[in-house]
């Protein structure tokens, strides 16, 4: 699969990085130089990984989460579907025209195999949307560590020029 040659790619990449960070003193002044080009450019490459990975799981989660949303909103049509044509058939009204629609459903609805996947959908676009409601509240608290970092070191910076103008 593609998951098993990016891992071993990156298997390989750090590797040729300790290799070239290990062994480096022990090589000759040219070579050496050569170690540490490669050792630097591989650790770029490393620390570009998290970057890349994060932004193919922000546009994979998005896809997901849309097709779980439309897919629930289509549970949710079908389910009103069946109980208001349930609902009809219980009281003698028949329309002709959704029968067969009606009783695709209602076969499917009697498999367990189709609601362990619709049940999967949901569950997964619930674990989604909770994971970005974790990232936006990460983001939130971060910028509001920040800011009161900022604060405290606005305040001490202005008693220490009270203290100043105080002992002038």
């Amino acid at each position: 699969m593609w998951w098993d040659v990016t891992l071993a790619s990156i298997k390989v990449v750090f590797f040729i990085w300790i290799f070239s960070y290990v062994f480096r003193p022990f090589l000759p002044g040219g070579y050496n130089n050569i170690a540490e080009t490669i050792g630097y450019r591989l650790l770029a490459v490393i620390n570009g990984i998290p970057h890349f990975v994060r932004g193919a799981w922000i546009f994979s989660s998005s896809i997901i989460y849309y097709l779980g949303m439309f897919s629930i909103l289509g549970l949710l049509i079908i389910g009103g579907f069946l109980f208001g044509y349930t609902l009809l058939l219980k009281l003698g009204i028949s329309f002709a025209e959704a029968l067969p629609y009606y009783q695709v459903l209602s076969s499917v609805a009697e498999d367990k195999t189709a609601w362990a996947g619709a049940t999967s959908v949901i569950a997964s676009t619930v674990a989604i949307g909770h994971m970005w409601n974790l990232r936006i509240n990460s983001v939130k608290f971060d910028e509001d560590m920040k800011k009161i970092a900022r604060e405290e070191r606005e305040a001490k910076e202005k008693r220490r020029e009270e203290q100043k103008n105080r002992l002038l």
